[in-house]
């Protein structure tokens, strides 16, 4: 009976080796399948990026250089535009003060004469409401000797 169970046993063995013989077989076969399918693959996305990429890169690069050319222009444009600005306050306020500086005297004349423009009418306005002439304004203040002056305004 030793000898059944070993001839038993070694089939069994036999039967082991042989599928496993098939599974290295069958795993080498997939593998080699596998290979075949990535390098095929690998070759249609290399076509693809050397037709469609590739071109999209470039064409994108070349956009976002000329944004960055168009965006450095502007930067320009605008700094000498500020600078444009405060040069023209700059003279803007050097003029005011020298238009300032060389204009009081006149203001100051304008001034004087409209408050003595303004006391006349006041004046005449104070006489009419008294009822008075300005001739008769004038005698009264004679009359009184001219010192009052506030009884003749």
């Amino acid at each position: 009976m030793r000898l059944e169970g070993l001839d038993t046993t070694n089939l069994w063995l036999g039967i082991i080796a042989i599928v496993s013989v098939l599974q290295i077989l069958a795993l080498g076969t997939v593998a080699c399948f596998a290979y075949l399918l990535y390098s095929r693959a690998m070759k249609v996305l290399n076509e693809l990026e050397t037709r469609h990429v590739a071109p999209l890169t470039a064409r994108v690069h070349e956009v976002l250089d000329e944004v960055q050319q168009v965006t450095t222009r502007v930067r320009d444009a605008e700094d000498k535009v500020r600078d444009k600005i405060r040069q023209a306050a700059t003279v803007g306020s050097l003029a005011v003060e020298a238009v300032k500086t060389r204009s009081w005297p006149i203001v100051g004349i304008v001034r004087a004469i409209r408050a003595g423009a303004e006391t006349l009418l006041a004046r005449r306005e104070r006489r009419r409401s008294q009822g008075l002439s300005p001739t008769d304004a004038g005698r009264t203040s004679m009359i009184q000797g001219g010192s009052d002056v506030r009884a003749t305004i």
